[in-house]
């Protein structure tokens, strides 16, 4: 057992920062979906808003 101890230290510490490295990266990945989110939300108001206000225009010009 004390000729492999070297190697099973090396694996627990690699697939310890394997789950530390995805724990941040799905984090990560969380925030950038949110904000995506966010904006798509944020600029299909505007659009809406920008689509009335063209229809009005229109509408009055006939």
């Amino acid at each position: 057992m004390g000729e492999f101890l070297p190697a099973l230290v090396t694996a627990a510490v690699g697939l310890i920062l394997l789950v530390l490295v995805l724990l941040l990266v799905l984090r990560s990945v969380h925030r950038v979906r949110r904000a995506s989110a966010a904006l798509r939300l944020d600029t299909g108001e505007r659009a809406t808003s920008l689509h009335a206000l063209v229809n009005s225009r229109r509408r009055s010009h006939e």
